[in-house]
């Protein structure tokens, strides 16, 4: 492992020639460190984030790991990665202009190709206009050449936006050819499940086939966006292994670190609070929040779940 990582650091400083097959081991490797680092002692060094964040999500790698969606993915479990028939490969999609853009299915069990989440695909440029809202700008902005990725291929229909209107430069409409905007501001993590009445009508967009392929984004793709993911995941029965892996891939975009254990992401109180839920197991605590609290009925339910995942229980 450390002879593949010195080699990436080299090839950066242009010490070493590339090679993709070495190029991809030191890529997975670098990020099964990251995940062994978080899963066993819950830290993330600055210094590890900011160079996995330099190397790891580059549109070349996006595109590589695209290109092999079907074909096999990687594993990684405890920080041992490995090449794994049918396995495990998380798709980051390039999509240029914005960042944090990855399909949420594949590696984790859930179907490909269905729902993708990430950062906003427009902002506010404005200077004044953001000083009056007290507003951040991260100068995200889809190009042309993102659009169509977004419209042709992967064909989004549904382009559900998280944000309120005034974070939006174009309230009433989306950016995405062809696709229809259904906007939704909510809040995150704790707060995002105590609003039930909110959380049933996202959960209801999920049920009904017609709207997918669907892309779901706030202003970073990290915390309104995490909780509706870590939502809709674990109704699926993704592991909880998993949905907190899924939460920390964003560490690897520019939009910063998010680890299971940092303050004040309140990740692991969202977990918390969902596993006070009764049920057996944790897929059947999130299956009691969307019926008993929600107001879902079992079968809106097991249409996601028969979308999602064909109605099997994930990895």
């Amino acid at each position: 492992m450390v002879t593949e990582i010195d080699w990436l650091l080299d090839l950066k400083a242009g010490r070493a020639s590339s090679g993709q097959g070495r190029c991809m081991r030191a890529l997975i490797l670098l990020c099964a460190v990251f995940l062994a680092d978080s899963l066993s002692a819950n830290v993330l060094t600055d210094e590890f984030v900011a160079e996995a964040r330099r190397t790891y999500v580059t549109p070349a790698y996006q595109s590589y790991t695209n290109s092999l969606v079907g074909q096999g993915r990687f594993c990684w479990r405890k920080g041992q990665p490995r090449a794994d028939v049918g396995g495990r490969l998380v798709r980051w999609i390039d999509v240029e202009g914005t960042c944090n853009f990855r399909d949420i299915g594949g590696w984790n069990g859930l179907n490909t190709g269905l729902v993708y989440r990430g950062a906003e695909p427009n902002c506010h440029t404005n200077a004044d206009y953001l000083a009056r809202h007290n507003q951040k700008c991260h100068n995200l902005m889809a190009t042309e050449k993102g659009l169509r990725v977004l419209s042709e291929d992967l064909g989004i229909r549904t382009d559900l936006d998280l944000r309120g209107e005034s974070e939006s430069p174009t309230p009433k409409e989306t950016p995405i050819p062809g696709a229809q905007l259904i906007r939704m501001r909510c809040g995150n993590y704790t707060n995002f499940l105590q609003n039930t009445e909110l959380a049933a009508k996202l959960l209801r967009l999920f049920a009904d086939r017609s709207n997918y392929p669907v892309y779901f984004h706030c202003y970073g793709g990290a915390d309104r966006t995490g909780s509706l993911a870590f939502l809709l995941e674990g109704l699926c029965g993704v592991s909880e292994v998993d949905l907190a892996i899924d939460y920390e891939l964003t560490s690897f975009s520019r939009i910063g670190r998010r680890a299971r254990f940092d303050k004040p992401y309140f990740y692991a109180s969202m977990l918390a609070a969902m596993k006070r839920r009764p049920g057996a197991t944790l897929r059947e605590k999130f299956e009691n929040y969307a019926i008993g609290e929600c107001g879902l009925t079992p079968q809106e339910v097991a249409a996601i779940r028969q979308i999602l995942s064909d109605g099997r229980k994930p990895l």
